[in-house]
């Protein structure tokens, strides 16, 4: 009987399953830091218009 070989894919494939699960991840924390940076503009934006009282 013929021994299975590994398939030399596999290590790629292992390799873009990470690479898309740590893009996953980087672009929810990005959407999270740009929506408390939203945030914050409007808090400053409130902050000028009291100064400018």
């Amino acid at each position: 009987m013929r021994q299975r070989e590994e398939a030399p894919m596999d290590g790629e494939l292992a390799t873009a399953i990470v690479a898309t699960a740590v893009s996953v991840v980087a672009t929810g924390y990005a959407a999270m830091q740009a929506h408390i940076a939203k945030g914050a503009a409007r808090s400053a934006e409130a902050q000028v218009a009291l100064m400018l009282r």
